[in-house]
C-alpha cells in the first residue's frame, strides 16, 4: 500500500467517524479532528505539498470569517473538518466542497420533509401548513455526512 493510499484510508476513516458523531450529536469532537489535522499538516510538510496547506488555510479561513461574522451557517467543528479535508484534497478542495454543498442541500431538503411529516402526524396539520411550520423552525443539518459522501465520490473519481 502506497503512502498516498494510506493517507486516503486515514482521511476516509476520520471523516466517517466524525460524520457519525455529527449526525448523532451535531458535534465533531476536537479529540479526533485536531490530532488528525496535525497528522495531515505534517504529512504535507514532509512531502512538500505546501500548496495543499495554503489552499486549505485560505478555504477554512473564509468559512471561519463567515462564522465570526455571526452567520452561523456552519459550526466550528465543520470549519476544522473543511481544513482537514482541504489538507488532503489540496487544489481539488473546490470539487470536494461543491459536491458537499450539493449533498448538504439534498440532506437539508430531506430533513425538512421528514420534520414536516412528523408535524403532520403529531399536530394533524395539512402538508402545506406543516411545511410552513417547519420552515419557520431553525433546522440544524450536519455537514460532516455530506462531506463524507463528497469525499468518497472524489476518491472514486480521482482514484485516491
Amino acid at each position: 500500500m502506497t503512502m498516498h493510499m494510506m493517507g486516503t484510508v486515514f482521511v476516509l476513516i476520520i471523516v466517517a467517524i466524525v460524520s457519525y458523531t455529527d449526525y448523532k450529536q451535531r458535534l465533531i469532537p476536537n479529540v479526533i479532528i485536531l490530532p488528525s489535522i496535525v497528522v495531515m499538516f505534517i504529512y504535507n510538510l514532509l512531502n512538500k505539498h505546501y500548496y495543499a496547506i495554503f489552499i486549505a488555510t485560505v478555504i477554512a479561513g473564509l468559512f471561519f470569517a463567515f462564522y465570526m461574522f455571526n452567520y452561523h451557517i456552519i459550526g466550528g467543528g465543520d470549519i476544522k473538518l473543511i481544513y482537514f479535508v482541504g489538507l488532503y484534497a489540496g487544489s481539488s478542495i473546490g470539487v470536494v466542497l461543491s459536491n458537499a454543498m450539493f449533498a448538504f442541500l439534498i440532506i437539508w431538503l430531506f430533513m425538512i420533509v421528514v420534520i414536516a411529516k412528523k408535524t403532520m402526524q403529531t399536530q394533524g396539520k395539512r402538508l402545506i401548513d406543516a411545511l410552513k411550520i417547519t420552515c419557520k423552525k431553525r433546522v440544524a443539518v450536519p455537514l460532516a455526512p455530506a462531506m463524507f459522501v463528497s469525499l468518497v465520490l472524489f476518491v472514486m473519481k480521482v482514484g485516491g
